[in-house]
């Protein structure tokens, strides 16, 4: 959120230069056993409505912990060592700040 770009409305676009950096998991460099777990996850979540973003984050929607959750498995750490709670609460104050400089309920 620190590098974003308003491009109009409430979209939101990121430089290009910023997604190059953002890491993503290295499909081939995960074990099995990860990717058995990931796409568990995925199995257990793919057919469940989400709510909107700003909602999972404040009310720690289970289906984006468990996310969260495999992917800090995969990282080899978890939800509480990544700081995941406390990020949810920021994101979703700075969203929502963000909204309420737009005028959006």
């Amino acid at each position: 959120m620190e590098n974003q770009t308003e491009v109009g409305g409430t979209w939101l676009g990121w430089l290009r230069d910023t997604l190059h950096r953002v890491l993503v998991l290295n499909p081939k460099a995960l074990s099995p056993e990860i990717k058995q777990g990931l796409l568990e996850t995925y199995e257990a979540w793919k057919s469940v409505p989400f709510p909107p973003l700003l909602d999972q984050l404040r009310n720690h929607f289970e289906g984006r912990l468990a996310i969260d959750r495999s992917v800090a498995k995969a990282l080899g750490s978890s939800l509480e060592d990544l700081g995941i709670p406390a990020l949810y609460d920021s994101l979703a104050s700075r969203i929502q700040t963000l909204r309420d400089v737009m005028g959006r309920d």
